[in-house]
């Protein structure tokens, strides 16, 4: 290891339970319904785990309506419209492509229950579904957990019943995660960074419970990761490659050069390397937190 000639950065991670990974600053508790705003008011939808069922809320002023498609288009999709006015409430409707769409007379509705309360001039309207409804029509829309959906949205804050939105859509991505969490994609799996010509990353295993740092990096450089927002009082992680092949365990006292930790730190890690032609691959792995140090990282 010498001094990296300020080939350095920070970043923030945020490790999810489930082993999947996002870049946040501050982790926050994730969203329960990714509310998309729509003219002058919000549609969104949460997952419940303890019930199985999708709810999706409408909150909009009265003397407009909203529409929420389960699809990424127009077409062969299933639509439900939230209405207020003398109107207020929901209806389902089936997409045909760019053209209006028609009354759905499936029975798709006995699939949904609905509400609708009015407070002061502000609607609040909701339908709740099963995940899965095709015992009720067959080629219903199956709602699928901790995967990515394509849906589309639309909406008029001029007409209280369904007309042309004249533009007023857009389509968006979202993220059911089995626990009640939304996202609004698909969490990664390591948050890999790039660093110079190589990629350094992280990732947490639930069955296991332990987290593995991944480097892989020309045969000629090395590699660092810290456990901390600076090299003060910072836990650090070496991979190095050449004569000098494996990991090693620094501590960071600011910023001057880190001194080596002594082998106590090692027994927390297990660690392996490769190289396959002028890239090596290094690994080092450790639970959440390294018994027997007192002083260690806390993932």
């Amino acid at each position: 290891m010498t001094y990296h000639n300020n080939n350095k950065f920070g970043f923030t991670q945020y490790f999810n339970t489930d082993g999947t990974c996002a870049a946040t600053p501050t982790p926050p508790t994730p969203p329960a319904d990714c509310n998309q705003t729509i003219g002058s008011g919000t549609i969104g939808a949460a997952y419940d785990p303890t019930s199985q069922m999708v709810t999706i809320t409408a909150v909009i002023p009265d003397g407009s309506y909203a529409g929420w498609g389960w699809g990424s288009s127009m077409t062969d999709t299933e639509m439900v419209i939230f209405e207020t006015g003398t109107s207020a409430g929901v209806s389902f409707y089936d997409g045909t492509g760019d053209t209006a769409p028609t009354e759905a007379t499936s029975g798709i509705s006995s699939c949904y229950t609905t509400t609708s309360t009015l407070d002061g001039t502000t609607y609040t309207l909701t339908a709740t579904r099963p995940l899965d409804c095709s015992d009720v029509v067959a080629d219903s829309y199956l709602i699928q957990l901790d995967t990515t959906l394509s849906l589309i949205t639309a909406w008029s804050d001029t007409s209280s019943t369904l007309t042309y939105h004249d533009g007023d859509k857009f389509g968006f991505t979202q993220y059911f995660n089995s626990d009640g969490t939304c996202a609004e994609s698909t969490p990664t799996d390591d948050c890999t960074q790039t660093i110079g010509s190589g990629t350094i990353g992280a990732v947490y295993d639930p069955t296991s419970q332990m987290v593995t740092i991944t480097a892989v990096i020309p045969n000629t450089s090395y590699a660092g990761w810290g456990w901390g927002g600076s090299m003060t009082d910072t836990e650090m992680v070496i991979f190095e490659t050449g004569s000098d092949l494996g990991v090693g365990y620094y501590y960071g006292t600011g910023d001057t050069t880190p001194t080596e930790e002594d082998s106590t730190y090692s027994s927390c890690y297990t660690v392996t390397s490769s190289v396959s032609g002028s890239t090596a691959t290094l690994t080092a792995t450790r639970p959440l937190e390294c018994d027997g140090i007192v002083d260690s990282y806390v993932i």
